[in-house]
């Protein structure tokens, strides 16, 4: 089983919320762990600058980045296909990418 970008985010959340990083949203999810699935807090989101810039937030002003961490880019050798054929055709590399929380982020005006 290949791990994917979900995952890959999912595991940084759970991490970012055990050092204190980022919060909690108040409920509870289910995750599947080696020893059995149980319910555990729900991370607060994060997201990238390009992500928050597409939802119409700008990151504020002397803001860091929460985390550096890796994920699949997927890119196509030939011009105009789609990011599904990349993926099928396995066009994919890591690509460092830096989280923010929705605390560091303002709607643009």
């Amino acid at each position: 089983m290949a791990i994917t970008n979900a995952m890959i985010i999912l595991n940084a959340q759970m991490e970012l919320m055990a050092h204190g990083k980022i919060g909690t949203t108040g409920r509870v999810i289910r995750v599947e762990f080696a020893d059995g699935e149980r319910e555990v807090p729900e991370p607060e989101e994060i997201h990238t600058f390009a992500h928050w810039k597409e939802c119409g937030y700008s990151v504020k002003k002397g803001e860091h980045a929460i985390a550096a961490f890796p994920i699949w880019k997927y890119t196509s050798k030939a011009a105009g296909a789609s990011e599904e054929e990349a993926q099928e055709k396995g066009y994919c590399f890591m690509k460092k990418a830096f989280w923010f929380k929705a605390s560091q982020v303002e709607k643009i005006a």
